[in-house]
């Protein structure tokens, strides 16, 4: 049972790494993590970020 809460615990501290580093970097870059070195995800990230630019300037 203490192995057991032990390997349960340490997976939440991974979460919580992870979760932490995903804070520190620019916004708007969550989504690469699942396929960084996937050019269709990275031209859909480029898109959305340029949409979103866009969004800003003409609401500004």
């Amino acid at each position: 049972a203490e192995a057991e809460a032990e390997k349960v615990s340490a997976t939440a501290a991974t979460e919580t790494q992870a979760q932490a580093r995903e804070e520190t970097r620019p916004r708007g870059r969550r989504r690469s993590r699942r396929a960084p070195n996937d050019p269709r995800e990275r031209r859909r990230n480029q898109q959305q970020s340029e949409a979103a630019q866009a969004e800003e300037h003409h609401h500004s």
